[in-house]
């Protein structure tokens, strides 16, 4: 592993944690908020968590995890084909849909936690799937951010 695929990882665990102190912050400190800015704060802390999230699942960290994933979830019955892999892609086909339909109808905390799960579901149906919600938006971020930056 490449020094550039553990510092991705660093930065998508350090944009997790902040979206979680913000998480606990805001719902502490929810009645200083504006009302009317309130849903705006969910959904950047909705967004930050699922950014994240696609980050760690997809650099160097991520490969651990997913390995420990289908480990964990093999036990059940094999996930590559058959009755496991439709489960993992119906469930993957719910988190991003809750995730999705909770940031633009109910930015509320606990889609944050969808948010930040669907990646690592996603993970375990591979194929389409996988390609489309978490590789595609990171490439896309990925090379926005460095034509920002110049480079």
């Amino acid at each position: 592993m490449n020094g550039a695929a553990w510092a991705a990882s660093g930065a998508g665990i350090i944009l997790i944690g902040t979206c979680a102190a913000l998480l606990y912050f805001a719902g502490r400190h929810a009645n200083r908020v504006h009302q009317r800015v309130r849903p705006y704060v969910y959904r950047l802390i909705i967004l930050g968590m699922y950014v994240g999230s696609c980050a760690v699942v997809l650099t160097a960290l991520g490969e651990y995890v997913v390995r420990l994933e289908f480990t964990i979830v093999g036990l059940a019955g094999n996930v590559q084909v058959g009755l496991g892999h439709e489960i993992v892609v119906i469930a993957g086909v719910v988190f991003i849909l809750a995730a999705i339909l909770g940031f633009f109808l109910e930015p509320y905390p606990a889609v944050a936690w969808f948010a930040l799960a669907t990646p690592f579901v996603v993970a375990l149906s591979g194929g389409h799937l996988h390609g489309a919600l978490t590789v595609f938006p990171v490439n896309e971020w990925s090379a926005q951010i460095s034509q920002w930056i110049g480079g």
